[in-house]
């Protein structure tokens, strides 16, 4: 069997061959390494296949044509219920004067005949008939005072040379009406005056309840 050569021992000395060192003119190149194979490069995108659609956002449709709207007809509402509004303010108007004539024709009804016994009772002081003035007076008045004292006390009075009703007022309470009648007197030797004239209803009659007029 053969035997290996035997290696340097370690006293022996090996030789190793000088490495020449670049020249300062030259310049260093690296040791390369063993050629290799270049990579291949990658092979090129395949495009869409023939008849496919296109790849991509779809197009924008374009806007629809501009179609002009008809004018907005206008409302007559508010024609209607100005009209309306006027028939009812008419109806109101028509009603409160109705309501007026109709109150003042009550009130006349009531007042006028309370008003014609305050004149009548004035007319007979004024042409000096105390007897008849004396009759319109009230039962509780005629107690009070005689005919004869009631015609002593008018002539002894300034004589009315002129009278007007420039007033009155009409009361009913509890089946009982009442009046107050206000006058305008002239009287001789004392001018204008102003009276009232108190009178009560008495068998469907107005009679005056003051004695002093």
């Amino acid at each position: 069997m053969a035997r290996p050569p035997a290696g340097p021992s370690p006293d022996e000395t090996v030789a190793v061959p000088p490495v020449a060192a670049p020249h300062p003119d030259e310049p260093y190149m690296a040791a390369s390494a063993p050629d290799q194979p270049m990579a291949a490069s990658p092979p090129p995108m395949a495009g869409p296949p023939p008849g496919a659609p296109p790849v991509g956002p779809p197009p924008m449709a374009a806007p629809p044509p501009y179609v002009p709207q008809p004018p907005q007809q206008k409302s007559n509402w508010w024609k209607i219920l100005i009209a309306i509004g006027a028939v009812v303010a008419v109806l109101c108007c028509a009603g409160a004067v109705g309501l007026g004539i109709w109150g003042y024709n009550k009130v006349k009804d009531v007042a006028g005949p309370a008003q014609d016994a305050a004149n009548a009772y004035l007319d007979d002081v004024q042409a000096g008939n105390y007897g008849a003035a004396y009759n319109l007076l009230c039962a509780s008045a005629k107690r009070q005072i005689t005919q004869q004292q009631f015609a002593q006390a008018q002539s002894m009075l300034p004589k009315i040379t002129k009278h007007e009703i420039t007033g009155f007022n009409v009361n009913s309470v509890n089946g009982k009406s009442s009046a107050t009648v206000n006058v305008r007197l002239e009287r001789e030797l004392v001018g204008e005056t102003n009276q009232t004239i108190q009178l009560v209803k008495e068998d469907g009659d107005w009679k005056v309840c003051q004695v002093g007029v």
